[in-house]
């Protein structure tokens, strides 16, 4: 029986890490994607083409955004830009659909990309304060677990101690 528990709780750590370092992958490399997009955003008020936007992104971007920027390139490549744009769905799929959009219509895709940029920005920023304001929530029981009863200590003990030593003589 303390076998099976033992081995039962490796089992639930090991899946709990790696749950947690895919998670972490996983955002580093929203966040590379999203920073992929500032620079494509960046190819466009160049004046390049969106494939030449994405191309310039590739050589610039981060290791995490390069294998998404990559395939999104190989699809243009092979499809159209149009068509790999709509029909992309990776990390950078978001920031895709909104250029897809602009190419179909014929709007100017920087504006497009830019005011996506600007709101999906707000959103991190918004979810960051967010955060941040959860934190002392977090803190709350540690504080109380493991910092009140030392402190607790440091400066009622030596009281107690003082008047102990006064009552025994």
């Amino acid at each position: 029986m303390p076998t099976a528990a033992i081995a039962f709780l490796v089992i639930a750590v090991t899946r709990f890490r790696s749950a947690a370092r895919t998670s972490r992958m996983r955002s580093a490399e929203l966040e590379a994607c999203f920073e992929a997009s500032e620079l494509i955003a960046l190819g466009l008020a160049g004046g390049l083409s969106v494939a030449a936007a994405h191309q310039v992104a590739l050589t610039h971007s981060a290791p995490e955004a390069r294998t998404a920027l990559g395939l999104l390139l190989g699809s243009m490549r092979t499809r159209g830009a149009r068509a790999a744009l709509i029909g992309d769905d990776g990390p950078l799929a978001p920031a895709s659909q909104v250029l897809a959009a602009a190419v179909v219509s014929g709007a100017p895709a920087l504006p497009a990309l830019e005011g996506y940029l600007e709101v999906e920005a707000h959103r991190r920023h918004t979810r960051s304060v967010e955060a941040a304001r959860k934190l002392p929530v977090r803190l709350l029981l540690p504080l109380t677990l493991l910092v009140l009863p030392g402190f607790v200590l440091l400066t009622v003990g030596p009281t107690v101690v003082g008047s102990l030593a006064r009552l025994n003589p």
